[in-house]
């Protein structure tokens, strides 16, 4: 009320657009409760305690340990078993509309782009040496990474034949190998390629392995792809073995000794199904909009960290939830919250593409996969990874605000020192320190999908990296630590707090720090667009300084994006509409003025050098550019899958022969992203060039000509 008797007492004349914002403000800090105004994070600092005090890194242990028990290798027996004990805990939790949904995986159903795979089972599965001697050198009963994937039933006894790589023809110059068992360090897959489809080997045994100095004795996983080729050979079987024992057995081949070694497998590669899990907490007045949450459940046994970690996360969130909601600490949720578990990717696309109308709806998500190492003990970092540039949201800066308030609270520094004022710790976790990082886009996981542009969910990806034993029979549970669990259960719990109940009264809060954090990001591409005048030579000076413009727009056009997507909060709001309104045209000023720096750089750089300056120009090519608009097929939405075009061209080559996916294969997927109907090719070139780094006009239109010849997209 004091601000009101200022104004009025005040004789100066004030615009309507200053009373309308004064009024604003004052509407806000009446009715934004005091806790929330004094707390470190976007919600009230006693919700963010409550939640604190609720989450249980060493609940969420416990259901990693027994999701481990499982080997849930895609469309599986095992698969099915983990899926049944998420359903049974995700019922007991009060979650509703619970359900197991079923997708058919039998080789010939299509997801879009994505073609479904059989399921497989194994049984058993042994290897022998059984000359020069008799041992047992691996058991898929004690380590179930050893027997790969679409492995066939078989009991085949041959000479092992040592072939190095194994990936390439070179590495089979000058040996026999059919009819003969294959050993080699190359991965799995590609060995068993070369060596059974190509050359007529029994089988392959891989030792490939990622570190092999630091960790000799750990197992790899690896599939066998495909389980059938083209011209009708199927897949017979692989086993991997660790560092240490392929380097025993090359010794001895390599003094002249022969090995003879037997396979005994029984599984099978039959039709079957995925399954997903999916439950929710249901909204109020905007139950409709939806809030995801994402992990997939599958992989080998014991698979803790990758991806038992993420699917015991959801069910500890979903837990805390409800147990807030129940206590009245917060209230039931406008939006939807919806947890999926899923077989990673072909979950969900296959969600994706029974659900078109649900995608629709989804406000935004999160994708939690790999997020329990220790991170002092393996040097790794809790990383929080952000939408592509193509898809700019709000959900990148609560998920970040969280972040920095866990790595505040949760590292000493000197003036903090012994006095870590609210850690999140677990009884039986760490104390480690909360490294993390706030990083662009990856793919990788789920988030690869529904960050698709067609589909259009804006997701954030939280993991742990690096994993020491990623992909190995140590992946177990005693590597997974409670605390860090419990710290990333809570980023993604507040975070999906805050998205879920947002309104006009949050949404100005929200506003200022995606404002103030795009500002941030702005002043990281101006630097590196100084860096491109800076780094280059005479002759390139000119067009360095075409592609810093470019970058600059582009760093504002995404940040405008961003702010104005805060819109979806409260899209009636006159009042926020016209702050977000007042904040881009803001953000326009800034470019206008940022440009100016690039520009005045630029020429003062001519002069050193004493080179004329340049005005940036379109080429003939780039005008033609401009007048092609390219558009997306509408029955095939996500992500490119390589395999689909190869398939559609009849070129298996293909991607080995384009330009872009020689140089960056990951530029595709943004370059898809942003056919939305109305940029133009040039648009598209500029945006990725921006996103990335500068990218040849060839490259996109040759790539871009694939995709119309194989109808994924019309140019026009």
């Amino acid at each position: 009320m004091e601000i009101k008797k200022e104004v009025l007492m005040n004789k100066k004349v004030y615009s309507f657009k200053t009373y309308f914002f004064l009024g604003l403000i004052i509407f806000l800090s009446s009715t934004f409760p005091v806790s929330a105004q004094n707390s470190d994070t976007l919600l009230p600092a006693k919700i963010t305690e409550a939640i604190i005090s609720h989450l249980s890194g060493d609940i969420a242990l416990e259901h990693i340990r027994n999701i481990s028990r499982f080997h849930r290798i895609q469309a599986s027996k095992g698969y099915h078993q983990a899926a049944e004990y998420v359903f049974s805990m995700a019922k007991k939790y009060g979650l509703e509309e619970v359900k197991i949904e079923t997708y058919p995986a039998d080789g010939k159903t299509h997801y879009y782009m994505y073609k479904s795979s059989l399921g497989w089972d194994a049984e058993f599965g042994e290897l022998w040496l059984v000359e020069p001697h008799r041992e047992r050198i691996t058991s898929f009963a004690e380590i179930p990474v050893s027997l790969c994937p679409n492995s066939q039933s078989t009991h085949t006894r041959s000479e092992l034949v040592f072939v190095g790589g194994g990936i390439s023809p070179k590495d089979y110059s000058g040996k026999a190998v059919k009819n003969k068992i294959v050993l080699a360090y190359g991965s799995p897959g590609a060995v068993h390629q070369e060596a059974v489809f190509n050359r007529g080997a029994l089988g392959i045994i891989s030792y490939s392995s990622a570190r092999p100095l630091d960790y000799p004795e750990l197992v790899r996983t690896g599939s066998l792809r495909p389980y059938e080729s083209e011209d009708g050979k199927k897949a017979t079987f692989g086993f991997t073995i660790s560092y240490k024992k392929g380097e025993e057995l090359r010794r001895m081949l390599e003094q002249g000794k022969k090995l003879v070694v037997e396979a005994r497998v029984r599984a099978k590669v039959y039709p079957s199904n995925y399954e997903n899990v999916t439950a929710i907490i249901p909204g109020t007045d905007l139950a409709k909009e939806e809030i995801l949450f994402t992990a997939h459940l599958c992989h080998y046994k014991p698979g803790s960290n990758d991806n038992a970690s993420g699917s015991a996360s959801l069910l500890e969130i979903a837990r805390t939830l409800k147990r807030l909601i129940s206590l009245g600490e917060i209230e039931q949720p406008r939006r939807t919250i919806r947890f999926l578990w899923v077989p990673e990717m072909s979950g969900s696309i296959a969600f994706a593409w029974r659900y078109p109308e649900k995608i629709k709806d989804m406000l935004c998500g999160i994708n939690m996969d790999m997020v329990s190492q220790y991170l002092n003990k393996n040097n790794s970092t809790y990383f929080i990874l952000s939408t592509p540039h193509s898809l700019p949201h709000f959900i990148n800066d609560v998920a970040a605000n969280f972040t920095e308030f866990v790595g505040k609270t949760n590292t000493e520094n000197l003036s903090s020192r012994h006095r870590l004022s609210k850690p999140i710790v677990s009884p039986t976790g760490s104390q480690d320190a909360f490294r993390y990082k706030i990083a662009p886009y990856v793919g990788g996981s789920d988030q690869w999908i529904f960050n698709d542009g067609a589909l259009g969910v804006p997701m954030v990806f939280f993991l742990v990296w690096p994993d020491s034993y990623y992909h190995t029979n140590q992946d177990s549970p005693d590597k997974c630590d409670p605390t860090t669990l419990k710290r990333g259960a809570f980023i993604a719990t507040a975070t999906a707090i805050f998205a879920s109940s947002a309104s006009s009264q949050e949404s100005l809060h929200l506003t200022g720090e995606v404002y103030s954090r795009g500002l941030t990001r702005i002043s990281r591409d101006v630097k590196k667009g100084f860096d491109y005048l800076n780094k280059s030579g005479e002759k390139d000076l000119a067009n360095a300084y075409k592609e810093a413009n470019n970058l600059i727009h582009h760093s504002f056009l995404r940040e405008k994006k961003a702010i104005n997507s805060i819109r979806e909060l409260a899209p009636t709001s006159a009042a926020l509409l016209q702050y977000l309104l007042e904040k881009s045209t803001r953000l326009d000023a800034l470019e206008k003025e940022t440009s100016k720096d690039i520009l005045n750089h630029y020429e003062a750089l001519c002069s050193q050098k004493g080179i004329k300056p340049e005005s940036i120009k379109l080429s003939p090519e780039e005008v033609a550019l401009q007048k092609i608009i390219p558009v997306r097929n509408e029955n095939l939405k996500g992500p490119l899958i390589w395999g689909y075009l190869q398939r559609k061209l009849g070129d298996k080559n293909l991607s080995d022969k384009l330009i872009i996916f020689k140089r960056d294969r990951r530029i595709t997927y943004e370059i898809l992203n942003f056919i939305d109907g109305k940029n133009s090719l040039l648009e598209i070139l500029n945006a990725v060039s921006a996103e990335y780094h500068p990218v040849s006009l060839e490259e996109v239109v040759e790539f871009l000509e694939i995709l119309d010849q194989a109808e994924i997209i019309k140019l026009q």
